[in-house]
């Protein structure tokens, strides 16, 4: 993202001095008014210009935010690095926004001097600059909810890790029945996984979605697992667990270069004493097959 945007700035800086050239010709040739409105076109182009370099300054200042994220912060210290990635996320998609708008303005001064070449180079910029900025703008949109998740935990929801927190049973449900709109989780690892469902996955690759050999997310496709199927034994261990790591640093770190990355997924591990502290076995389950797939032998270990 940052060297698209540093390619749209370096253009815009030779496409403003291309003005500049343009009016200055004009000029020698007594062509006034052509000349005024081509002046007008490059004087836009420059606030182009620094508006890019605006944004990249402001996505710049975020990322730096997001980088002194580690796991010796505090929930606190995390929402503050979170608090300026927001801010500085939310100034770059504004410039970048105007930038767009400076872009018409420039076009218009270019139809009116006739300037063809103006109008030509101009005429697909806007449409990059507003896909960067709808690119900022989700990374936005992940960093604020990130902050809030932060803040909630900080506040009392999951200031302490585990079952411990007392949780309310009606934040409990709309919690997990908010959790699988972001991933298959809650169906294959939560509470109302059966120690038998748990069982045909370890040992026969059957899916607790769909009952079958055929998998609940990729439609069409058999189901793929390790020889280990685990389960989280209650919905309020569960978003206490998902609480926890979303307050992490670790999340935040992964999340911020998915997200860089423009990918709509990442993987953090996190120990489960560190969540549960030392009796999570009492909030966790599992089956462990023995022998291969297609000859699992003997009892499963549990």
């Amino acid at each position: 993202m940052t060297d698209k945007l540093c390619q749209e700035k370096d253009f815009t800086e030779k496409l403003g001095e291309s003005a500049r050239l343009a009016s200055e010709d004009a000029l020698t040739h007594g062509w006034d008014c052509v000349a005024g409105n081509i002046e007008l076109a490059g004087q836009a182009i420059s606030e182009v210009t620094e508006e890019i370099s605006r944004t990249i300054d402001d996505t710049s200042t975020a990322a730096a935010a997001l980088r002194e994220i580690t796991d010796l912060l505090s929930a606190s210290e995390v929402a503050e690095r979170l608090e300026i990635a927001v801010a500085e996320l939310g100034h770059a998609r504004e410039a970048l926004e105007a930038s767009s708008r400076r872009v018409d303005e420039a076009a218009g001064y270019a139809g009116l001097a006739a300037s063809g070449f103006l109008t030509g180079a101009l005429s697909d910029l806007p449409a990059g600059l507003l896909d960067v900025a709808g690119r900022i703008a989700t990374i936005e949109d992940s960093t604020r909810s990130e902050l809030d998740q932060v803040t909630r935990f900080g506040e009392g929801a999951g200031a302490t890790a585990g079952p411990g927190v007392p949780l309310g049973v009606d934040s409990v449900r709309t919690w997990i029945r908010q959790l699988p709109e972001e991933g298959h989780g809650p169906r294959r690892h939560g509470a109302q996984v059966s120690l038998r469902q748990l069982t045909d996955r370890a040992l026969h690759r059957i899916d607790p979605i769909t009952g079958t050999t055929e998998d609940g997310v990729a439609a069409g496709k058999n189901h793929q697992c390790s020889r280990v199927a685990t389960r989280v034994n209650t919905d309020a261990a569960y978003v206490c667990a998902d609480r926890y790591i979303r307050a992490t640093a670790e999340f935040a770190v992964a999340r911020a270069g998915a997200l860089t990355e423009s990918q709509d997924s990442w993987m953090v591990r996190i120990r489960l004493s560190r969540i549960f502290g030392p009796t999570y076995r009492q909030h966790v389950s599992g089956v462990r097959r023995e022998g291969s797939v297609s000859a699992p032998t003997g009892n499963p270990r549990k």
